[in-house]
């Protein structure tokens, strides 16, 4: 019956080994498990009470959790009677099997293949395997990092998926993007009416190379005007110019504009009455005024006050306090006392070295530090001397010694008496004499003792602890503020001797330095100290020190801060005290005073340091400087046709200045004799007869009349009114009249009478570079021009 169950068994075994092969993840021992020949498997033939001999068919043999099914079948008669099989704990043949513990490998770790467990019982039917690491990185695609110029290297950087590892390598410069640089032109070159031209090459800053070549520009013979560009604009008190250039040569003409009254330049668009809001007042935004015209253009509107923009706690410098500024009006400032920390020692002190313990403020991080006073009972450092030290015999008692610092000197353990032995240390018997006495000495205290050769040695003796009569004693060694001392006493009767220690001496720095401890110097804002003047040796305070009075501040001179806004200056006392404070700029001086076509520089000067700054100012299209003056359109009187004094221009900016004046008819005929009867009139053309003689009274003879006297002599006077300064009688005071001056006070033009009173404007009676000066200022609107005339008898 057992072989039979072991051959189902086997059977049994022999088709889980064959699913081994069927299912992957199944071991061959797993499946084949640990057989029990105990399991009750049925018999493979049995014979029943019939006589039917019945064989075992299996059906379906048992796994981990289910059993199987079989039956019994008579080959005869085909009868048949099914059997349970049992359940077999380590066959799980046709369950599911599912995977625990997978983990895949990576570039730096192992992985696992995971344990296969059965889904029907939860058991683990197959151990998983180490994976080992694969050792490369899953690398992603390279991502430019940092883009590459034409002077700057770029980089590009990859991602290892899987442990995050970067790998950066560089990607060269590029040498055709100069995009981070500004590029300028060269080389540019105006075509003309002549000659060709070159529209330039643009070149990159950063690298110097040519980015763009530039092209040829052809010349032309012609002037081809463009649609013109208004270079200077209308605005509410002065006409505009048109300028007309041509495209080939670069000639300009130009074309008047009408003023425009409602246009007002923005450089002469000013804020007047603006008040910034502050922390506790409000503010005016101000009004918007054409300071050229003067009409209010835009009213202003009230600011509502800023609350306080603390920023934040910085050190004072005063070594008390820390303050905050309102970033809104830097005048605002609170200060508040330092807050400090309860401190950390940075150096412990010992007992003979200071300290040092530094304090943090806690709000604003300043740090100060203090003196750590000596501490006398720190000795750690140093380590100990044993001073005194005698070793007990046997009629004296010892002394273990006093245990003094190294670096103090102070006493740290005093010593114990060491009771005397009461045992001699005696020499070896030798005889003494001739009748046979023997004697022995003992070597510490001299005590002797005496027998015979047939006497027994005698008992030891202890010595009376006052056996010895001691002298006053002698002192070897002074005792100091630090040191105990050291006096010996002499035995009167036998001279042995004894030590003893003398107590310190605290009055005693023999030997010792003065120091000085504690001492800190006075500030600008806090008392010192001279400090405590103590012994080197045992640290005692000699004589106690003085308070010394703060010193105040002493503040130098102002120096800028080069921010443009504010300067500063250092206490010589502390250099860690510091004010600053914003600049006090000055009305400002005119370095260069603006013309047509130049803007002009005014100078500020701090009031209280050499800080200076400079702005421009606009352009004043009235200024035409020292630019020349030219006449246009100027015809001269005749006799019966007025002449034109001319339009005014100026050469710079090409803006008219003034129209010209009428010139009246002079009225004067320049006549010309054509024959005996009849002249004519050089200038005007006219002809007339001569006059007749005039016939006198009889008796005398005929006489010629002379010419009418002209009619200007006929006529009344004419005056003519000039404006003093007004040189070439423009209307205005302007840099051509400072020029002409300035010719003359020079000598280069000599000067008329009533020139000479023209130009004459402080009426010294001279014309000089004075007269020249004022007539500038009075140009540039510096100075009011004066309101007085000059009135001629023509």
């Amino acid at each position: 019956m057992k072989n039979k169950t072991r051959f189902i068994r086997t059977l049994s075994v022999a088709l889980c080994a064959a699913l081994f092969f069927l299912c992957p993840g199944l071991s061959y021992s797993q499946v084949q498990g640990e057989t029990a020949d105990d399991i009750p498997y049925p018999e493979l033939q049995i014979t029943d009470e019939a006589g039917h001999v019945l064989e075992l068919e299996i059906v379906r043999f048992g796994n981990c959790k289910e059993r199987g099914s079989a039956y019994y079948r008579c080959n005869i008669c085909a009868i048949h009677q099914t059997v349970e099989l049992p359940v077999d704990p380590d066959c799980h043949l046709y369950i599911t099997q599912r995977t625990v513990g997978f983990v895949a490998p990576t570039c730096g770790k192992n992985g696992y293949t995971g344990d296969s467990v059965c889904t029907n019982c939860g058991k683990t039917s197959k151990v998983g395997k180490t994976i080992p690491a694969t050792g490369k990185h899953s690398w992603g695609e390279y991502a430019v990092t940092k883009e590459a110029d034409c002077v700057n290297a770029g980089e590009k950087t990859r991602v290892c998926g899987t442990c995050g590892a970067t790998d950066t390598v560089s990607t060269g410069i590029d040498p055709n993007n100069h995009t981070p640089y500004e590029t300028y032109l060269t080389g540019a070159l105006t075509p003309d009416c002549a000659n060709s031209g070159y529209s330039g090459d643009t070149v990159c800053r950063g690298c110097g190379n040519t980015v763009t070549k530039g092209k040829t520009l052809p010349k032309t013979n012609g002037h081809v005007w463009d649609d013109g560009t208004v270079t200077k604009t209308p605005d509410c008190t002065d006409t505009g110019v048109k300028t007309f250039v041509c495209g080939v040569c670069g000639n300009k003409k130009t074309e008047i504009i009408d003023k425009d009254e409602n246009k007002h330049p923005n450089s002469y668009i000013k804020t007047v009455g603006a008040i910034p809001a502050k922390c506790e007042t409000d503010g005016y935004t101000g009004d918007k005024v054409c300071s050229k015209c003067g009409k209010v253009l835009e009213k202003g509107a009230v600011l509502t006050k800023t609350d306080h923009s603390w920023d934040v706690w910085k050190d004072a410098g005063d070594g008390l306090n820390h303050k905050k500024t309102c970033l809104n009006d830097r005048s605002h400032i609170q200060i508040e006392a330092h807050a400090y920390d309860e401190g950390t020692v940075k150096t412990s002190s010992t007992c003979a070295a200071e300290g040092k313990m530094t304090y943090t403020c806690t709000v604003c991080g300043a740090a100060k530090n203090a003196v750590l006073a000596i501490d006398p009972g720190n000795h750690s450092t140093y380590g100990t001397r044993t001073v005194g030290a005698l070793a007990a015999n046997c009629g004296s008692d010892g002394y273990t010694g006093d245990i003094y610092c190294k670096g103090c000197g102070e006493l740290v353990n005093k010593g114990s008496t060491i009771p005397a032995t009461g045992r001699h240390s005696f020499s070896e018997w030798k005889p003494v004499g001739n009748d046979g006495t023997l004697m022995r000495v003992c070597s510490v205290c001299g005590l002797t003792q005496t027998k015979t050769h047939d006497q027994t040695d005698p008992p030891p003796q202890t010595p009376p602890a006052d056996g010895h009569r001691w002298d006053g004693g002698t002192v070897t060694k002074h005792a100091t503020c630090n040191q105990t001392g050291l006096k010996v006493y002499k035995c009167l009767d036998c001279g042995a001797e004894k030590t003893e220690i003398t107590p310190y001496d605290a009055a005693n720095h023999a030997g010792h330095t003065v120091k000085i401890r504690n001492a800190a110097p006075a500030t600008c804002e806090a008392e010192g100290y001279t400090g405590d003047s103590y012994c080197s040796g045992c640290g005692a305070t000699l004589l106690p020190g003085q308070s010394i009075p703060a010193t105040g501040h002493s503040y130098g001179r102002w120096k800028d801060c080069e921010d443009g806004l504010t300067h500063k200056r250092i206490c010589s006392n502390d250099r860690g005290h510091r004010e600053t404070a914003f600049h006090r700029w000055n009305a400002g001086e005119i370095t260069k005073i603006p013309t047509c076509t130049a803007q002009g520089r005014i100078k500020y000067t701090c009031a209280d340091c050499p800080a200076t700054r400079t702005e421009y100012l606009p352009v004043d299209p009235v200024n035409h400087g020292s630019n020349e003056i030219r006449y246009k359109n100027s015809v001269a009187a005749t006799c019966g046709s007025d002449g034109y004094s001319g339009d005014v221009y100026c050469f710079g900016c090409k803006q008219k200045i003034s129209d010209g004046r009428i010139i009246p008819a002079t009225g004067d005929h320049i006549w010309t004799d054509t024959d005996g009867s009849t002249r004519i009139c050089a200038s005007c053309g006219k002809t007339e007869n001569k006059p007749e003689p005039t016939v006198t009274s009889p008796g005398k003879p005929p006489t010629e009349t002379t010419d009418p006297a002209p009619s200007s002599l006929t006529e009344p006077s004419k005056t003519a009114t000039y404006l003093i300064g007004d040189f070439d009688r423009n209307g205005i005071i302007d840099a051509s009249d400072a020029r002409n001056a300035l010719r003359a006070a020079a000598k280069l033009d000599a000067l008329t009478d009533l020139q000479l009173r023209i130009l004459d404007i402080n009426e010294d009676g001279y014309v000089t570079a004075e007269d020249a000066r004022m007539l500038l200022r009075i140009s540039a609107k510096l100075d009011p021009a004066p309101q007085k005339t000059i009135t001629v008898t023509l």
